[in-house]
């Protein structure tokens, strides 16, 4: 409590999450969110450990694998990933020179162990030729998501367009 002064901590996730459902492109929210919240849980408790940790190798581990579990739960918490650790490495590295690269080889391991076991599951259960197929699949329904450049305008300004109407209920939901 002295360090995240909790109210304020639980204020904050709150109108994230409210944010985050009323800048929805969809209106039903139970879908849109299936991990969003659950990977933004992760980073603020990843982040929160790593901002608390004061060099001890337990606390950067356990931040590690939040950030893991994040990654695990949405690809796109990469980027808070990255901007997160990323920065608070940075000053680490500004600080504490000599003790900065055990530091990082702690929090690789925590962040790299959960993903390798996710993928050596992968590999057990779909065997190598399923593997590269749902690999090879993944890659393509990235590349059919793709805006192409010339498009990007036309496709900004039709979600823009779109009506943005918050329910009561979905508002609840997200807070639930």
């Amino acid at each position: 409590t002295t360090h995240f002064q909790t109210p304020n901590v639980f204020l904050y996730s709150a109108l994230c999450l409210l944010a985050l459902v009323a800048i929805t492109p969809r209106q039903d929210a139970y879908y849109a969110f299936l991990g969003e919240s659950p990977a933004f849980g992760y980073m603020m408790v990843g982040c929160a450990l790593l901002a608390t940790s004061r060099g001890r190798a337990r606390s950067i581990f356990l931040s590690g694998l939040c950030f893991s579990f994040a990654l695990l739960t949405k690809h796109i918490a990469l980027f808070c990933a990255l901007g997160a650790s990323g920065s608070w490495f940075l000053r680490d590295l500004y600080l504490y020179r000599f003790y900065t690269i055990r530091r990082m080889g702690v929090f690789l391991a925590g962040v790299a162990g959960p993903l390798a076991a996710f993928e050596l599951v992968k590999v057990i259960v779909l065997g190598s030729p399923g593997f590269m197929a749902h690999w090879h699949g993944y890659l393509e329904l990235l590349s059919t998501l793709h805006v192409a450049p010339q498009d990007r305008l036309s496709e900004f300004f039709a979600v823009m367009n779109r009506p943005y109407l918050v329910s009561v209920e979905a508002a609840l939901f997200a807070l639930g």
